[in-house]
Formats: C-alpha cells, structure tokens, sequence
C-alpha cells in the first residue's frame, strides 16, 4: 500500500476527532455535523481502511447503505462529508450532503438521506468513496423510501404514484410518476430529486449518493394509496484509491457516519547494551517496542562493526521488552541490528533497520604501526604518524628511541589512536628511523602494547641542495644547432626554458630535453659569429627532497657561432717556361683538417702526371707539385666537402678547378732562356684570366662553375693524383694537339659556340 504525502497537519469545518488506538490500531470516527472535515492522516501508517455508511431518509425512510474498504494508496489529505438524516414535512429540506427535497402538501413528508463521501478536495468530481442515502417516506399514510447504497440503488415503493427510481453508476434515478398529481423530480450527481407534490400527500425525496434517487410521485386522490416513496442514491469507490471494497444497501439509520482505522508498525524504543565494558566474554542488550509484538527470533538479528563470529545466544522477555545476550565475537567494534518487519504487533514492523549502540571487544594487547615521511626529506623536523588499532593512553618521550645522527625526539601530539612524533636535529646525509619500545603504552582496557618494539622505515635526510656537475658544450654538435650537455649532482625535477637564459644574437632555443641528473639543451638561429652561452637561473631546479637549486645562477662555456663553410682557391705559382713541371697552391678561407693528396684528382691531356703535396700554413696553404707530366694539359681539381674547419663545417661547397696548364716539352725558349707563366687563382673553377696559357676548347668547357645553371660537356673525367712514393701512372692515353684542336672546333660547332672557334683560330 503506498500512503501519499503523510502530514500530522489537520485544518477543517468540524473539528477532527481524536484517534482511539490500541497496541497500535487506532479508529477515527467521523460523525455527523452538519459540515464537512478536512482530515491528515497521520505519518508512519501502513495500512488504514474505511467505512462510510450513508444517512436514513426522512420520515423513517430508507436506511443509508455501507461501503467498506482499505486504501491501496492513502490520501496525503482527505476532505470528509458525513449526511445528515431526511427531515419530514411539507417541501422539508434534504439532509445534508444531497438528500432529495420532500413534496408536499400533506404536511409529513420525508427529504432523501444525505450521502457520505471522501473527497480529494472539495469538489464534488473529487470524491473516491461515496456511501448512498436512503429516499424519504410518502406523505400521509405514505409508501416506504427505498434503501440507500449498492452500486445500484433500489426504487422506491409505489405504483400509483409510482415510487423514485434508484441511483446507478452513470446516472440519478427517474423520478415517480404522480396519481393525479405530480411526478417527482429525477436525481442527479451526488444530488435526490424531489417528491412530486399532490393534494392527498406528497412524494418522498430521492436519497443522496454518487448518483441520487429520483424523487416519489405525489397522490391527488383521497382514497388512493398516498406519496409514493423516494429512489435511494448509488455508492461508489474508486479503482485508483480503493481495494477489497464490499458495498451493502439499507444498514445506517439516522445521520451517517465515517470510521477510518489505520495501524501503525511496532517500533524499537530501547536498544542499548546493559555494559559497556570492553573486556565481557558475552554482552547483554534491552530490546524494548511500543506495543506488544510477537514473532521474534534469533534470526532476526545482524551485526554490525569490526568484531568476527558473533552469534545470539539467548532471547528472554515477553510482551513489548525483551533481552537479548551475544556470544562468540572476537575482539573489535560490535553493535545489534534488528531487521525490518521481523515481528508483528498491530502490524508487522518495524518499518526500518533497528541498530543498538556499538561497544568495542578489547581482551588483547594494543599493536601499533609507524608511518614515516616520504624519503628523501629536506624538512629539518621529520612528522612519523604513530597509529594504533585501538585508543591508548600513556605515549610519551621515554617511549621512543631514535637513530640517525644527532637525532633526537622533539615533541609528540595527538591523542585515542593517532600520534604525531616529530624528529629533529637530525645531519645531513644521515639516515633517521623510529622505535617504539615494547609496552610503550596501554588500551582503554589497562592491555600494553606493542608486545615487540616497532621500528619504522628509515628516512634519508637531506638538507642540501643540488648542483650542476658538469655544464659543457655537447660534442654532437654541429653547424645551426648547438648543444649544451648539463648534469646535475642528483637526479632533479622542474627543469624547464623559463630556467634558462639565453645569449647571443638572435639564439633561440631549439629544445630542452632529459631526466632525473642530466639534460640537453639545443640553441639554434644564432648569429653567424656571436658569442653564446647559457645561464642556468639560481633555485630553477628541485630535488626528489624539494631542496631547490643551484644557489647562484651558473653559466655554461661560451661557444663562437661559425656556421660558415670553408672555401678554397687553387692558384698556379709562376713557371720558367711551358716545359716546366707546374705547382699548385691551394689557400683556405680558415684552417681545416682531414686534407690528404687523395683529396685532390686532376684532369687533362698529360698523361703520366704524379703529385707531392706540401704544407705551407698548417690547415690554411698547401702546394702540389706535378712531375712526369707528359706534353698535354692538366688541371688540379678540388671535390666538395672534402674537409671540415674546427666547427665542424664541411667544404668547399663546390668543386675548385684550376687554371688548365700547358706542359709543352717541344716549345722554343726565349731569348731569356724562361717562358714566365703568371700566377692565377680560379676559387671556384672560374674561366682563366687573360695573359694566361691558353686552354684547349674541352677544358673551356669543364673550367666552368658546377653551379653556372648549365650542364657544360667535359672533355675528361679528373683522374685521382699518382703520388711520387706510389708512381702509379696515369690511365690518360696521349692525344694530339691538333687532333684534339680539331674535336674541340667540330664541339663548339655542335653546341652554338662560334665564340670557341674564334678563339681557337
């Protein structure tokens, strides 16, 4: 059953009478009034049932019919009309609650009984049980009013006059027929129709009721049978509000009535333990309800808390007070619990879990734990959290001992089952750990504990803060991005570029990276030829302790930024005449390293050509001089990236060549005996300048820069340089002058180039 919207409240016409209960059940009893009651049930109800009965017609007429039921859902607040008994005379009034108006004119005519309903408020559409009334009784000698209730009511007496109709679920009753006189009128909802009038006697009114009874017929003729009787009013209850509902016509005489009986569930009053003595082998609990209960058992009980393997022993008492003794726990926190509905008084109850207070079992030794602090610890008081498993007493200095360096207990807090032991003085470096003695202390039961000493776990003091190890240039790198390699004394955290100063033109940094003690940083776009370095910021830095450093800021090592590539210039020294064997010198923008003679190849038509290199400058000038060189001409060719200045740069970024150089072994001497050739430099395999030997057409042509834009023919691959210690003979075979004039002007023919041919005619 489900109670809606329970509420102690109560506002009404008539005062609410007052419940009479007993062990529970307790009756409401509704009478007549003249007005209507609005009623609250109250809070904590199961169950509540109701009985209506509905009010006698006028002039001894028809009894008022009964309704009896329980609510399958009770009203949070009900609005209660109870009928009023039909009255008698001429034209008489209805009882209240819609009995029928009597006819007349006999002057002892009976109105229609007044219904009695229940109502959600107080329109007439909101009623939910209606008990009818029953039609009034004729004038003069007069025919019976019919009884009131049932779902369809019953007519009232008469033929002629004909009596009222009774009520039915859909509609009020027809009203009689007159004899000679008239008719009476038809019910309507909740409302008796009224008695015809007539000249020997009047109609009785139609009782009140869901629907009411029509009203009787009057009589015109004196010696006819007299005012027919009223129909009675129809009951009713609702599907929605009602169950197990029984209707009776014609029980109720006199004024109506409501009676509304409801239970409440046994509840728990008392549930406490007789001792709360800790160290009891058995416990004692008084279990008292407010109303006599039956039905309980050992099984109705739980238990609750800490404590194993209890069990009720024993159950004693009658009535509503009882006493109930467990057995069997172990040590720990218990307390009762009394299930829901576990026994019956008016009805079963009760409505919720009972629990009794909690005692705490206590036949053993306290035991305790020692929880440090995390570790490493920069804190010069270390907090070790003391917990015991049950309230102690009696913890104090003497009950600890320390170790650790220069440590020593400063204070302890706390109190029941949790303590606070801070160790101070501790050194640096050292590592600090808590005992507490055997029997350092004692449980509310007089029981000491530990019955071993208890150490903690040590705690690693550390008080200093970290500093960088190293700080240098990182050895990976290389040109646009330079590395810094830093590692700290110990692994730390926080490390990130708001730690970082950065100098230099335009540096930016590139990346940050690493763990725990060492970390890389990464500068890029630094200005070509500026001074960079790092600082690292003073406390940017925190150790698994929380100790922040480096104290003061540090700097790493200053790195000049040299991001360009070297270049190179091949330049031929002078020579005593076109037969002379040539030197080369070879120049550097800056020094190198990695320059060996397999550096160097060389093209041209001289074949058998070997080369000795010497160093002029350390890593800057060098000078390769040919030898057995047969008649032709050579060149000396630089490859790209063949060396690396001190920063790591590769070079030259492209191929160098040479002036091509005539050996001419057949060539006549001047009159100074020398032909003098001028020294010339082609950095970057440019065309040679004028005064200088003249170059056959197909080495024109490779002399040209590689990065010119245009795919120029070689005449030659360049050979790799045969060394004096090797003398390791060029491949080249020999090739006429003029064999080779005429090829190179039949190419510069093919590829456009009459610039060619006029320079080689």
């Amino acid at each position: 059953m489900t109670t809606i919207g329970l509420t102690a409240s109560v506002q009404a016409a008539s005062a609410t009478p007052a419940p009479v209960c007993t062990n529970g059940l307790c009756t409401v009893t509704f009478d007549y009034t003249g007005d209507y009651y609005v009623y609250a049930p109250p809070a904590g109800i199961r169950t509540m049932t109701f009985e209506l009965a509905g009010a006698q017609g006028g002039r001894t007429g028809g009894l008022g019919g009964k309704v009896t039921g329980t609510f399958s859902s009770i009203p949070s607040t009900m609005n209660i009309y109870v009928g009023g008994a039909g009255k008698q005379g001429a034209s008489a009034l209805g009882g209240y609650n819609g009995g029928g108006v009597a006819g007349g004119s006999h002057t002892d005519e009976g109105s229609g009984g007044g219904a009695t309903d229940i109502r959600l408020t107080a329109a007439i559409d909101d009623r939910i049980v209606v008990a009818g009334g029953g039609g009034g009784t004729g004038g003069w000698i007069g025919l019976a009013g019919a009884p009131g209730g049932g779902l369809i009511a019953q007519t009232g007496s008469g033929t002629s006059p004909y009596g009222g109709g009774g009520a039915t679920q859909l509609a009020g009753g027809s009203g009689g027929s007159g004899y000679s006189a008239g008719s009476g009128s038809a019910g309507t909802k909740g409302v008796g129709g009224t008695g015809g009038i007539g000249s020997a006697g009047g109609g009785g009114g139609g009782g009140g009721g869901y629907f009411g009874g029509g009203g009787g017929g009057g009589d015109g003729i004196p010696s006819g049978t007299d005012g027919a009787g009223g129909g009675g009013g129809s009951s009713y209850a609702s599907a929605n509000y009602t169950k197990s509902v029984t209707h009776t016509a014609g029980t109720r005489s006199g004024n109506g009535q409501v009676i509304l009986t409801y239970a409440y569930s046994p509840t728990v009053t008392t549930f406490a333990t007789v001792s709360s003595a800790g160290n009891q082998s058995t416990v004692a609990y008084n279990l008292v309800f407010n109303q006599t209960i039956g039905g309980l058992e050992t099984t109705d009980f739980g238990f609750a808390g800490t404590a194993g393997g209890c069990s009720v022993s024993a159950i004693s008492g009658s009535g509503s007070s009882y006493a109930i003794t467990v057995s069997g726990c172990s040590d720990g926190t218990m307390g009762l619990t009394l299930a829901a509905d576990a026994v019956t008084g008016a009805v079963t109850g009760p409505t919720a879990v009972a629990a009794s207070n909690q005692i705490t079992l206590d036949r053993k030794n306290p035991s305790f734990t020692i929880t440090s602090p995390s570790t490493p610890s920069n804190l010069a008081a270390l907090p070790f959290t003391v917990t015991s498993d049950e309230p102690v007493t009696g913890l104090g200095a003497s009950s600890f001992s320390v170790a650790g360096t220069s440590c020593q207990v400063n204070s302890i807090t706390g109190s029941s089952q949790s303590f606070v032991v801070t160790v101070g003085g501790c050194a640096s470096a050292t590592t600090a750990t808590l005992t507490l003695k055997a029997s350092g202390a004692s449980d509310l039961s007089s029981n000491s504990g530990p019955l071993a000493a208890v150490v903690s776990s040590g705690v690693l003091v550390d008080l200093d803060a970290p500093t960088a190890l190293t700080f240098a240039k990182d050895p990976t790198s290389r040109p646009g991005l330079i590395g810094y390699s830093l590692v700290f004394t110990e692994p730390v955290t926080g490390l990130s570029a708001s730690s970082l100063q950065l100098h230099g033109d335009s540096c930016q940094l590139s990346k940050l990276s690493g763990s725990k003690d060492a970390y890389s940083i990464w500068l890029t776009d630094c200005s070509q030829g500026a001074s960079t370095w790092v600082t690292l910021k003073a406390l940017s830095a925190t150790d698994a302790s929380g100790n922040q450093g480096p104290l003061a800021a540090l700097d790493s090592p200053t790195v000049s930024i040299d991001d360009q590539a070297p270049t190179a210039s091949i330049a031929l020294l002078e020579r005593a005449s076109q037969t002379a064997q040539p030197v080369f010198e070879v120049r550097f923008s800056e020094a190198v390293q990695g320059l060996a003679i397999d550096s160097f190849s060389h093209s041209g038509t001289a074949t058998g050509c070997k080369f000795t290199m010497t160093t002029v400058l350390v890593g800057l000038t060098y000078r390769l001089a040919a030898s057995s060189c047969s008649a032709g001409t050579v060149r000396l060719v630089l490859p790209v990236n063949i060396v690396q200045d001190a920063t790591g740069n590769l070079g030259p970024l492209s191929v160098i060549n040479s002036d091509a150089v005539t050996i001419d072994r057949t060539a006549s001497q001047s009159s100074t005996g020398t032909a003098q050739v001028k020294k010339r430099s082609h950095p970057s395999g440019a065309t040679p300048t004028t005064g200088s030997t003249p170059i056959k057409p197909e080495e024109s042509e490779t002399n040209q820069p590689e990065n010119s834009g245009r795919l120029l023919p070689k005449a030659k691959p360049p050979v790799k340089l045969a060394t004096l210690t090797s003398e390791t003979e060029l491949s080249q075979p020999a090739t006429n002058d003029k064999t080779l004039g005429f090829a190179a002007l039949a190419l510069a023919f093919l590829l456009g180039g009459g610039w060619l041919y006029r320079r080689m005619r």
